[in-house]
């Protein structure tokens, strides 16, 4: 029996800059599952469906 993956199932990446940021989600196997960027503003939210 093998034994079960400690490593997570994804992994959210994020980078924060002065002039824009960006997230990018990927699998435990390398594979983008979603990935966005967006202005640098007072407020700045990502929504990333899955």
């Amino acid at each position: 029996m093998k034994a079960p993956s400690t490593r997570p199932a994804a992994v959210l990446g994020l980078d924060v800059g002065k002039s824009s940021h960006w997230a990018c989600l990927i699998d435990r196997d390398g594979e983008v599952l979603a990935s966005a960027v967006s202005a640098t503003v007072k407020t700045t939210n990502f929504a990333i469906a899955l």
